[in-house]
């Protein structure tokens, strides 16, 4: 038997980027958006693969990042809220 050789073909181009935006964007929702989108643009001058993880990363970032904003702002009205109520006094302080 002869054993002929195997070409192997040029392995595929990938960054890690894409990938790593998307765990941040679960984790750290506005980090995952910026780096989600630099990893597109990244990938859309290289023509490497990941583009739609890339996208999957800046949609999620998007969306937790929009919901963290709204969140802070609905505590912040809250809190606003609760301290502007006047409490009751304590005995011997009322007027009158």
């Amino acid at each position: 038997m002869t054993d002929t050789p195997r070409y192997g073909t040029a392995p595929e181009q990938s960054i890690p980027l894409p990938r790593l935006a998307l765990a941040m964007s679960l984790l750290v929702a506005p980090v995952g958006l910026v780096l989600g989108v630099i990893a597109r643009r990244r990938l859309r001058d290289t023509g490497a693969e990941g583009a739609g993880t890339a996208l999957a990363a800046i949609v999620v970032g998007a969306v937790l990042t929009t919901a963290y904003v709204l969140l802070i702002t609905a505590l912040v009205v809250l809190l606003v809220l609760v301290r502007g109520e006047p409490g009751p006094l304590p005995p011997g302080l009322g007027i009158g």
